[in-house]
């Protein structure tokens, strides 16, 4: 009989699980609970520049559309409206009238609220008072990183910051700039009323030296237009073993021209005259060069004019080193050991007040 009772169990349990209507008590309740709508937002087109006092256009609509009216309500901070308040029907985009009437940074914002909507602002240039530039002069060595910043300045060349959060967009030719997990083109946020950009590495890449160029784009944000741009020159120094070898290639050119003077000689010395000679030529251009860059007999070059060095260890080497060091040498001593002329009154007076001298 047991197994009678329980195949009788199992028939009623199958029949209670396919019977419709029927449904467990934990079925009926959700595992998990359903997140709500995201709230809409309030769309708001208009011009990206506009200036003060003159009238212009935008455009306002819901987004998702509402399927009842909803009551727009536009700040008048620095704007004026026409209408500042309204009613928006179902599917329905408003033109608007609106004028900006003060900022004190140069940046327009239009502020559309709405009840069960997040809050909406356009920014519009309405004439930038900023512009960007190095905080600190710079001179960038080649190949060496070089921490910057970029600083906002009036036109009056003093510091300034704007009412809001701002994008700086930074590129450059002849140079490589790091920032971060960023490389090449940089994007910096500016904070809110913050007046020096984040810092930033520019690492020189011009062998030769001169300048590097640095192009700086000030935005409101990715979509939105430019508010400054400027192109900003760096002074930058030569590789540091240019200068040298430009010298000392200068020697060997002299050492060259020697050797094909050379009258007929045994192979053998001709080899070991010219190994000699290219040796002391390119000697002589390293002296010359570190005679300019130590500016021992007044010939400081400027590093950055290439050309003066091969001409320098060319003029070192054809003189010869000993010639060249012994007449500058001879004309600084007798410089500094040339006493200053006697005053003849003076002597005439010391002479007039020793006894027995008439």
């Amino acid at each position: 009989m047991a197994w009678i009772r329980y195949k009788v169990f199992l028939l009623l349990a199958a029949a209670i699980s396919v019977a419709p209507g029927v449904a467990f008590a934990s079925d009926s309740v959700p595992t998990a609970r359903t997140p709500p709508p995201p709230p809409g937002y309030i769309s708001i087109n208009g011009p990206y520049r506009a200036n003060i006092g003159e009238p212009f256009f935008i455009s306002i609509s819901l987004e998702p559309a509402s399927e009842m009216p909803v009551a727009i309500q536009l700040e008048q901070r620095g704007v004026q409206y026409s209408p500042p308040r309204f009613t928006l029907r179902p599917h329905e985009r408003k033109l608007v009238s609106a004028r900006i009437t003060s900022t004190p940074d140069g940046i327009g914002w239009i502020h559309a609220m709405a009840e069960g909507y997040e809050d909406s602002f356009l920014a519009i240039d309405a004439g930038f008072l900023g512009h960007m530039e190095p905080t600190t002069p710079t001179r960038l060595p080649y190949n060496v990183p070089m921490a910057l910043t970029l600083s906002m300045f009036d036109k009056d060349h003093k510091p300034f910051s704007a009412n809001a959060e701002l994008v700086l967009h930074l590129e450059s030719s002849d140079g490589a700039l790091t920032a971060g997990n960023q490389k090449g083109t940089l994007e910096l946020k500016i904070r809110r009323n913050a007046t020096v950009s984040p810092q930033f590495q520019i690492t020189s890449r011009n062998l030769q030296g001169g300048v590097v160029h640095l192009s700086s784009t000030l935005t409101m944000g990715a979509d939105a237009a430019s508010l400054d741009s400027e192109s900003i020159t760096l002074p930058t120094d030569a590789a540091e073993w240019l200068p040298i070898f430009l010298a000392i290639c200068g020697g060997l050119l002299y050492g060259v021209y020697r050797i094909l003077k050379f009258d007929s000689l045994p192979r053998k010395h001709m080899v070991l005259a010219s190994l000699a000679l290219l040796a002391s030529s390119g000697l002589a251009g390293f002296v010359g060069y570190l005679v300019a860059d130590f500016d021992l007999l007044g010939l400081k070059l400027d590093p950055t004019v290439l050309r003066t060095y091969p001409l320098l260890g060319f003029l070192v080497a054809y003189i010869g080193v000993d010639t060249f060091l012994k007449d500058k040498l001879v004309s600084v001593a007798s410089t500094s050991r040339r006493k200053p002329p006697k005053n003849p009154h003076i002597e005439a007076g010391a002479a007039a007040e020793q006894p027995g001298v008439e």
